[in-house]
């Protein structure tokens, strides 16, 4: 599916990841205990996601991203002691949280103050 989204096909790449999609979906609510289909069900999401921001899909890559999240939060809040499972997480917030990247301009929003060097000098830590 990468492969078909570097060649350019966009619309392939999404409709492989949501065949991959649907066979997670299928396997998560077979066994809503097994963690490791669990996690593949956020990777799918994320990976559509993925392809939405490329398509300049920024709400439908939004709404993607945050159905991955709410899974590996999940995950994280049962497992803490997890550190897959806390990495899954951090990625996930990291692709929610990109401002000046890819995502914000799939959602057309303005630069929030600048530059993009004064918009991160502005971001703590």
């Amino acid at each position: 599916m990468a492969t078909l989204l570097a060649q350019g096909d966009g619309p392939g790449a999404l409709a492989a990841y949501r065949k991959g999609l649907a066979i997670a979906e299928a396997l998560a609510a077979r066994d809503p205990a097994n963690t490791e289909w669990q996690r593949d069900l956020s990777v799918s999401f994320d990976r559509i996601g993925n392809v939405l921001v490329a398509q300049g899909d920024g709400p439908g890559a939004l709404a993607a991203y945050r159905k991955g999240l709410a899974i590996r939060q999940a995950l994280a809040a049962r497992y803490p002691a997890n550190a897959n499972w806390q990495r899954d997480l951090i990625v996930s917030n990291v692709k929610l949280g990109r401002g000046p990247g890819r995502l914000r301009r799939a959602w057309r929003l303005p630069r929030p103050c600048g530059s993009r060097a004064s918009w991160r000098r502005a971001m703590p830590g």
